[in-house]
């Protein structure tokens, strides 16, 4: 029989410790946080998707539509511009309707705008669709950021799950 090394007991401590912090954690998990998490996160994936998808699209727009430079840099440009305003405008629209409200029709934007550029058969269209596109983006993004953020600060007990996932108290 050989003896175990203190090394070994060190490992299984450590290991102990950080299972007893990873229960201590689920035991305040909060299904809706994730969701709401999840969506936060992929309304920032679609902002940077839509914004660097064009750069490979951009030869092939030129080529489709016969666009000049100028109108090529229109449409790449265009979904950051409609970003600007989407948030520009988003805080005011959230005041008014609230953050479901204001997300499920940012949702029903997006849609418009994606089939929008999807069908487009002109470079205004399309400057348009991703014009469009962009609006809903950037509200989406303030908007569901706004959404759980409430959630990541401490206060009663589904509170401060977000927070306490990302920091070592």
């Amino acid at each position: 029989m050989t003896p175990v090394s203190s090394q070994c007991i060190h490992y299984a401590v450590v290991r102990w410790e950080l299972l007893k912090k990873f229960r201590e954690v689920m035991s305040r998990f909060n299904p809706y946080l994730l969701i709401t998490i999840c969506i936060s996160a992929t309304c920032g994936l679609l902002f940077g998707f839509d914004t660097a998808i064009i750069a490979g699209a951009s030869p092939f727009i030129e080529k489709e539509f016969s666009a000049s430079i100028g109108q090529i840099e229109w449409i790449v440009s265009a979904c950051a511009l409609g970003a600007l305003f989407g948030a520009i405008s988003s805080g005011r629209a959230t005041d008014i309707l609230g953050r479901r409200k204001v997300l499920v029709i940012t949702g029903c934007i997006f849609v418009a705008g994606t089939l929008l550029a999807a069908y487009a058969q002109s470079v205004a269209a399309l400057i348009a669709g991703r014009f469009i596109l962009g609006f809903a983006v950037g509200t989406g993004r303030l908007c569901s950021s706004l959404r759980w953020l409430p959630l990541s600060h401490g206060g009663n007990s589904c509170y401060g799950t977000a927070r306490s996932l990302l920091e070592d108290r």
